[in-house]
């Protein structure tokens, strides 16, 4: 599925020098110390990412707007409808994509409505959500781990990688999105298109497995340093390679 040779490993081995010490990753279990409102605001921008990233900025800088949908707000609303304006009036208000004047046609305030009662009604709320996961994780039951994430809408493999390793849950992965992708074409690898892999879970997967085994295992990197190094570099890479 994947083609990687030497010269590929030999222009990721100059990236690891180059970047992987100024690079963030998660730490392990930190989703222990967060919040169950931190949790929800964590799926809301899985969400708000899609198609683009500046609407999640401008969230995320905001304050009044963060709180507007918070979990304890939108707890005190009594209708999905009440709920679903509360979040239609953030999304309109960052200009996040999908998102038009008609309520009822917006599938990502739909999508969020959906996340929020579903969390909501888990036993324990959040947290408890998180616990669930962890507990197959620990069981080693990764994939039905992943498998259970997808069932909220607008997660999918990508983004339930990128939840989890974000969390500190699973190291191993790869999210693979466009930046990824690009900086991949861009070092010479040969790879499916873009489209089939976020089309397949199967492509997906292998895709996946093969990174982990012909470039993270020779260099000697988890999935998860791999993947923030290209993702948070990336600007610096696409220049530079």
């Amino acid at each position: 599925m994947l083609s990687v040779t030497n010269e590929n490993i030999e222009k990721f081995s100059r990236l690891k020098e180059k970047y992987l010490s100024q690079t963030k990753i998660p730490q392990k279990n930190n989703w222990l110390r967060v919040s169950e409102n931190d949790i929800w605001l964590r799926f809301i921008t899985q969400i708000l990412i899609i198609g683009s990233s500046a609407p999640a900025d401008k969230f995320n800088d905001s304050i009044s707007l963060r709180e507007r949908v918070s979990y304890s707000s939108l707890q005190k609303l009594e209708t999905d409808i009440e709920k679903m304006e509360a979040i239609h009036y953030v999304l309109r208000k960052i200009r996040c994509r999908y998102v038009g004047d008609n309520i009822q046609k917006g599938w990502k305030v739909k999508s969020l409505a959906n996340n929020f009662n579903k969390l909501q009604q888990f036993n324990g709320g959040p947290k408890g959500f998180l616990v669930s996961l962890e507990e197959l994780i620990d069981d080693n039951k990764e994939t039905q781990a992943i498998n259970i994430l997808k069932k909220m809408k607008g997660f999918k493999d990508k983004s339930c990688r990128d939840f989890l390793m974000e969390y500190g849950m699973i190291d191993n992965r790869i999210a693979l999105d466009t930046r990824l992708y690009n900086i991949l074409v861009k070092l010479d690898v040969s790879i499916p298109a873009l489209e089939e892999i976020q089309r397949s879970s199967r492509v997906y997967n292998k895709v996946e497995n093969d990174i982990l085994q012909y470039i993270c295992k020779p260099l000697g990197l988890l999935g998860v340093e791999l993947d923030r190094m290209l993702y948070q570099n990336y600007n610096s890479i696409m220049v530079d390679f």
